[in-house]
Order: structure tokens, then sequence, then C-alpha cells
């Protein structure tokens, strides 16, 4: 069904131009997480843990089958290949929302605050689409939950005044905090407000001066130690009309569906390191998920054959010299302490 559904975007001119430029679903490893997780949860190279056992999506058959229909859906034009060559957010908006004429993409992943134009009357064609169905009796899953991002800080033994660093780790977790580094300076850049933001969650920061979010060092957000949350990250919801309130009702449809999915029960997130494993993540993780992202692409666009037992074979063998099973124990021996 969701094949015919693509097909059809892609090949009877939906936007009724006259034009066959019509792009079924675009978008990248959004895209490509959205459809694994159909066959099995996976949450852009981290771990799964079940009864708290920690285990890698990555090596398992649902794995490789959930990126098997994604390059068949690609070979189809269903999915379309000219997501893996796009470099720049302005070519997302040339063809989801461009600035004269219809839209040309059935479907898209991504954030429509960066991949549409914000100017253009678009987001009132567009719905929220749940996670897809499970496909193989271990998928079905969202990963999206209440964004809480934890941030591990060290005080070593050649701190002078471990209680002075102790009360400024304490600081970073404190919710002004983490207002201020996503929204600047409290009463000047945002005033305290109770109100919800775009999905729906309790927010009490009313923005007053948007552009200190970009505004880098002034707002800490290149360097945060604590816990996000809706409440204290995201801002109180503006009043806004056209594009801008259709996409505050995107959200909202968006996290209410995500919400109420299938989700994991047990989770890698916000696990304690000590400073040996830290060290180790920091040599190797960033490694390993870049690694593993590249490949999947590769395999979905067609640069490679998700089929062909020798290629398959040799991802594995590369992720696993990599340190990808070292990471596993590392995670496995943080979980357990938890």
């Amino acid at each position: 069904e969701h094949r015919h559904v693509l097909s059809e975007f892609a090949t009877k001119d939906p936007n009724q131009n006259g034009q066959a430029d019509e792009f079924g679903m675009l978008g990248k490893n959004e895209v490509i997480d959205y459809i694994i997780n159909a066959f099995i949860l996976y949450d852009e190279g981290t771990f799964n843990i079940t009864d708290g056992k920690v285990w890698d999506p990555v090596v398992t058959d649902e794995f490789r089958q959930g990126v098997i229909f994604a390059s068949e859906l690609v070979k189809e034009k269903g999915y379309n290949d000219k997501s893996f060559t796009i470099a720049q957010n302005s070519e997302f908006k040339s063809l989801i929302s461009p600035v004269t004429g219809p839209s040309k993409v059935g479907i898209y992943a991504g954030n429509h605050s960066t991949k549409t134009n914000s100017s253009v009357d678009i987001h009132k064609h567009f719905v929220a689409l749940p996670a897809l169905a499970d496909a193989t009796g271990k998928g079905g899953y969202t990963v999206v939950g209440e964004p809480v991002i934890a941030w591990s800080g060290f005080i070593t033994k050649d701190c002078d005044n471990p209680e002075a660093a102790m009360r400024l780790l304490d600081a970073f977790y404190l919710d002004e905090t983490i207002t201020r580094q996503r929204h600047g300076e409290k009463d000047v850049d945002w005033t305290y407000a109770e109100g919800e933001n775009a999905y729906g969650s309790k927010s009490y920061a009313n923005v007053q001066n948007p552009e200190a979010f970009f505004s880098g060092s002034s707002t800490w957000a290149g360097n945060v130690l604590g816990i996000m949350t809706h409440y204290n990250y995201l801002s109180v919801k503006t009043q806004a009309d056209g594009n801008i309130k259709e996409g505050q009702r995107l959200n909202a449809e968006q996290w209410d569906l995500m919400q109420n999915q299938k989700r994991p029960e047990e989770t890698a997130d916000s696990l304690i390191y000590t400073k040996e494993e830290y060290e180790i993540r920091e040599d190797k993780a960033n490694t390993v998920a870049s690694f593993i992202t590249s490949e999947v692409v590769l395999f979905v666009a067609g640069e490679k054959d998700p089929t062909n037992d020798a290629q398959w074979n040799e991802f594995l063998t590369t992720l696993k010299s990599l340190g990808r099973e070292e990471l596993m124990k590392i995670c496995q021996d943080a979980y357990d302490r938890k």
C-alpha cells in the first residue's frame, strides 16, 4: 500500500502542472531511520536494551531487511535518489515549498522550519504521519520521546576547588540555565510566562528576541551540561497565522502521534560513563556512528547492494573492527550501574 501511494505521487502528476517533476518521498537519514523502525528498533547508531541486556540492532537480519526495503523504494522511484545528493536546505525548500508553483514533494522528512519556506502557504497541504506498522514482529517503533538530553561532566583530581566545581555543574541543571543557553538572557531576550509550546507541552519562556538563539556563545548553546526538556528548552507558542500556524499544527500532530506510538521501555539514553569509558567513547563513538550512517546511505542509494552477502558482511566486519562491540560493552557496564 505504501509503495502504491509513493508510485502514484511520483508518476501521476498530483500537483497537476503537466510536468513529470514530482518526488514521492524526499529526505535522507530521517527517511531511512523511519523505514528501518518498521523492521527493528533503531535510533541513529545507538544500542537497544531488552530486559537489561544491551544489543546491537545493526547486526540483525531485521535491520538488513529494512535497508533492503528502502533500497527497493529508491529503485522504484517512490523514494527519490535526489535525497542523497541534496547538500543545502535551500534545495529542499525549492522542491517542497517553491516560491512559485505547486509543491513537487508528496512526503518529506525533517524539520519544516529549515526545509520549507515560511513565506509560502504550503503546510496546509501536509499532515503528520505516524510510525510505520510492524513489518517483522520486532518493529513498528518510533524513537521519538520527551526530549531529555543529558550531558556528563567530570571533576578531576587536578581540580583545586572541587566544591566550587560541583556547584558550577549543579547550576547547569537549573531550568533557567537551560533556557538561557537556548533563548538568551532572561528579561532581555525572553520573559517568564506559563503557556504551551508548539507540541502542546507546558513551557514558560516567552521569547522576545528570537535572534538570540542564533548568536552562539551569548547563549552558551555550543557547550552545555544538564538536562533539557520540552519545559525548559522549547518556548511558549506565539500567536501566528498562515504557514507558521500550519507548521505549529504539524508539530502538535506529530508529537501527539509519536507519544501514542510504540516506543522502547528501556533505552541507552542518559547513561553515566566513567572517565575511562568516556575517553573510549570520545575515540570511537563518532567514527562508528558516521560509518553506519554513510554505509547505510550507500546501500539504500544503490551504490552498494544490501542483498549481496559479501558486501553486507564486509560492512559488519568493518563495523566490528572500528570498535562497535567495545562500545556495546561500555554501554552494558554503564547500564548495569544505573
